[in-house]
């Protein structure tokens, strides 16, 4: 079974990826030198210290850069998550209310 950091690595846009990743960590401090973040650029460092710069310059609004060297950002909880994880979560929390529902009314009978 794979991690969600592993499923994001996959992605072959950098900055795709990174934003992907930036989604999940809302009030957290993120770091350069961070094994996630390094797995996601394949272990580099100075590739993931230059690309987590440059989100921080896109995201102005939504980060601290509290370290340079290795970088370190404060991400806000501010970063919309994605809509898609959303919308998957809500028919699965659906689908489990409906099992539920169904399994109620086979007790129901069974008692009959």
């Amino acid at each position: 079974m794979t991690t969600i950091v592993e499923q994001i690595a996959r992605i072959p846009d950098p900055m795709a990826r990174l934003d992907r990743y930036m989604e999940l960590q809302g009030g957290r401090i993120v770091s350069a030198a961070d094994p996630d973040i390094m797995l996601l650029f394949g272990y580099d460092l100075p590739e993931a210290d230059k690309y987590l710069l440059q989100w921080t310059q896109r995201h102005a609004n939504d980060c601290d850069v509290l370290s340079l060297n290795p970088i370190h950002v404060k991400v806000y909880g501010t970063v919309m998550p994605d809509k898609e994880n959303r919308t998957l979560f809500d028919k699965k929390i659906q689908a489990r209310n409906y099992a539920k529902k169904k399994a109620s009314e086979r007790r129901e009978w069974d008692g009959l």
